[in-house]
Order: structure tokens, then sequence, then C-alpha cells
């Protein structure tokens, strides 16, 4: 058997952007249902939704902030007694994606196993991203990443 793994950038962010000029849809219906880690997030805020101010130094996608860009993920690998154990699924990892396009703050949001957790962390720390935008310039925004780990 093989591992294979598929990646999903899920922000709850980026489904807003996806959506902002279509407020139906299954999309729409998400937003807000994104799980949050553990501490401080961008998203708590009580704010109006056209407000898009940055929390903790990161923004969210909408009033003129546009999503990052994957142009570089390598990918984790399966370890052995996962394979062994025949584990298969998701793990979704919360972090922020700073002004340079790199990923920092990495935290396992929805564990799977500690090692595929581990690899997938691992392996996040090596992506690079197109920078999110506001007014044209870079800058941070959190999101969560979606690694899953297959059998085959």
């Amino acid at each position: 058997m093989r591992g294979v793994f598929a990646v999903c950038v899920l922000a709850h962010s980026i489904a807003v952007a996806a959506q902002e000029s279509d407020s139906s849809g299954p999309a729409a219906a998400q937003r807000g249902q994104q799980k949050e880690p553990t501490g401080t997030s961008a998203y708590d805020s009580d704010e109006p939704p056209g407000k898009h101010e940055p929390v903790n130094g990161a923004y969210r996608v909408g009033g003129g902030v546009i999503a990052p860009v994957i142009i570089k993920s390598p990918q984790p690998g399966y370890t052995e007694a996962a394979r062994k154990a025949k584990i298969a699924g998701v793990v979704v990892l919360w972090l922020v994606v700073n002004a340079k396009g790199l990923p920092e703050q990495i935290r396992v949001q929805k564990s799977l196993d500690p090692g595929l957790d581990q690899n997938a962390a691992k392996a996040v720390k090596h992506w690079r991203f197109k920078p999110a935008e506001k007014d044209g310039k870079p800058v941070a925004l959190a999101i969560n990443i979606e690694v899953n780990f297959t059998l085959y």
C-alpha cells in the first residue's frame, strides 16, 4: 500500500472571498462554521462582516483583502506506524501566512495521528504562498489548511 495525500485550503476567509458576490449557496452556508484553534484567532470578532481589520496581526479575506495563493506545497510523508495501522483521514492545520508568503504559527486544529500531524506541520512549514493583499500591499492572513492522508 502506498500513501497519498491531498491538500485543501479551507480558510473561512477564502470561502467568504469566493462568495462575496453571491451570498447564497453552500459556501455561504459554511461561513462561520469553520473550527478555530484554541486560543486567540484572527476570526474572533464581534464586528460586523464589513469590518476587516487585523486581529493579532492577521487579516481575514474581504473588505479589500485578497486570499493568499499556494505556489509551492511539498508533500508530507506517511509514517510507517500509520501505514501499518492503516490510518487515513484529515489533519487540519491553522496558520498565518505572513506578508512574505511564509507560513508561521502553525497549530494542529484537528488531529489524525501524532506522527501524521507532525509530518503535515513539517511539510507545511516548507510551503510558499503568494501573500494575501490589502489595497495592493502584502499582509498576513490566518487560514486553515486541510491535509488529507489516504492509503490505497
